[in-house]
C-alpha cells in the first residue's frame, strides 16, 4: 500500500544544521506517521576528515547517511543459508539520503523516497521490535526479573507503566541477558579467588551493573603494606569486545 505522507519533512534540498536536528525530525516522522527508520550506508567525519582537507561543521557527525524503511532490502550475508531466521523485512523502497552540503556545514537532503510499499498505521507500528524493545538496564525490570516474578503479571505491570506492546517472548530474552551477565560475574568471581587465591571485590552501580572489579594476590598485599601511601591505577576503558 502506497503512501507518501510526510514526504515534505525530507524533500530535496532540505538541511539540518546538525545530526541531533536530522535525528529529531527522524524521530519525528517515525512517530507522526508509524514508520521506523534503520541507519544505513553511513560514512562518519572523522573518515572523511583523514582525506579531505575541508573544514566541516562538528556537530553534524556523519558525513553521509542513509535511512531506510525497517522494511526496505536487507543487506546481502556470506553465509550458506542453512540456518533460518525469520524476518518482517521486505522491500520497501523509502529511503533518505543525506550529505554534507558544499560548504560543509550542513547535511543535505540528496535523495528521498516516501512511498511505502506497505500499510502504514499505529497498532501495526506498537507490534514492531524497536517498539517492544526492553531496557534491560532498567532497575525494576533487572529486580523483577531477577526474584522470578510471574512473567504474566510482569508483562501486565510493564504495559500498564510503560505503554508498550510486552510479549513473553520479550521478557524471556531479557531474564536470559540478565541471567548471563549475573552468571558471568559468579565465573569470574569464583575464577579468581579459588584458582587464584586473590582477595576479590565487585562493585556494582546503576541497574546492578558491574562498574569496577577489584582484587589483590599476595604480592599486592606485601607491596601495599611496605607503601600504603602510593596509590598505582591500572585501567582499560572500552578497549574490549566485552564492553
Amino acid at each position: 500500500m502506497e503512501n507518501s505522507v510526510g514526504s515534505d519533512m525530507f524533500e530535496i534540498g532540505k538541511k539540518f544544521s546538525s545530526f541531533k536536528e536530522l535525528q529529531d525530525a527522524i524521530n519525528l516522522y517515525e512517530k507522526n506517521f508509524y514508520c521506523n527508520f534503520i541507519k544505513r550506508d553511513s560514512k562518519k567525519l572523522t573518515n572523511v576528515k583523514r582525506i579531505l582537507s575541508k573544514s566541516f561543521n562538528e556537530d553534524l557527525i556523519y558525513y553521509s547517511i542513509k535511512y531506510v524503511c525497517y522494511f526496505g532490502n536487507q543487506y546481502r550475508y556470506r553465509s550458506t543459508g542453512i540456518r533460518q531466521k525469520q524476518s518482517l523485512k521486505g522491500n520497501c523502497p523509502v529511503h533518505v539520503y543525506l550529505s554534507v552540503s558544499s560548504d560543509g556545514q550542513q547535511l543535505e537532503v540528496k535523495s528521498v523516497n516516501m512511498a511505502h510499499n506497505h500499510e502504514t498505521n499505529e497498532i501495526f507500528f506498537r507490534y514492531l521490535p524497536p517498539q517492544r524493545k526492553l531496557d534491560h538496564k532498567d532497575d525494576l525490570i533487572c529486580e523483577l526479573i531477577s526474584l522470578g516474578a510471574n512473567k504474566k503479571l510482569l508483562q501486565s505491570k510493564l504495559q500498564e507503566e510503560t505503554g508498550k506492546v510486552i510479549t513473553l517472548k520479550s521478557l524471556h530474552n531479557a531474564k536470559t541477558s540478565i541471567s548471563k551477565n549475573h552468571n558471568d560475574m559468579d565465573n569470574l568471581y569464583k575464577l579468581l579467588k579459588n584458582d587464584y587465591n586473590f582477595d576479590v571485590k565487585i562493585l556494582a552501580g546503576e541497574a546492578n551493573n558491574v562498574s569496577a572489579i577489584l582484587f589483590l594476590d599476595e604480592g599486592m598485599k606485601k607491596v601495599l603494606s611496605f607503601f600504603p601511601e602510593l596509590l598505582l591505577v591500572d585501567a582499560t576503558y572500552k578497549l574490549l569486545d566485552s564492553r
